[in-house]
């Protein structure tokens, strides 16, 4: 029974930290997506929330606005991303944001944290966290 009360809590928490995260970004994402188009007519913009990985244990879910190049060749990028990655929801909550260019590249410009080698090194999403990811947001805006 305890385990079942805490699993719940953190299937409510989790959907708390999701919905908080798209209350907080997504109009922050559309404004910018539609600012972007209007400048950029001849780009695709697409705002993005989906759920990633149900099938591990690293459950999570990606907030992204992504630009796609009609018209590239295999060998150059056709799109760029920024995207608020969580991971390990139904553990300890991890949150990082990239932007980073489409296959072939995978090269990322900018990314909070700046300095990481796997998820362990992302923040943890709490107040504390989800406070630093707020204040270096607009600078991976730029």
């Amino acid at each position: 029974m305890k385990e079942q009360q805490d699993q719940s809590s953190c299937i409510a928490a989790t959907h708390d930290l999701v919905r908080t995260l798209e209350a907080q970004y997504l109009p922050l994402l559309r404004r910018l997506a539609g600012d972007l188009a209007e400048r950029h007519p001849d780009l695709d913009f697409n705002v993005h929330s989906s759920s990633v990985g149900s099938r591990t244990p690293y459950q999570g879910h990606n907030i992204s606005l992504d630009c796609v190049f009609p018209g590239r060749s295999a060998e150059q990028p056709d799109s760029v991303c920024l995207e608020i990655s969580l991971c390990c929801l139904t553990t300890r909550p991890r949150v990082m944001v990239d932007v980073v260019w489409g296959a072939p590249s995978g090269y990322s410009e900018a990314s909070f944290p700046s300095v990481w080698s796997a998820q362990e090194d992302w923040p943890e999403a709490t107040v504390s966290g989800l406070s630093k990811l707020a204040e270096s947001f607009g600078n991976l805006c730029l």
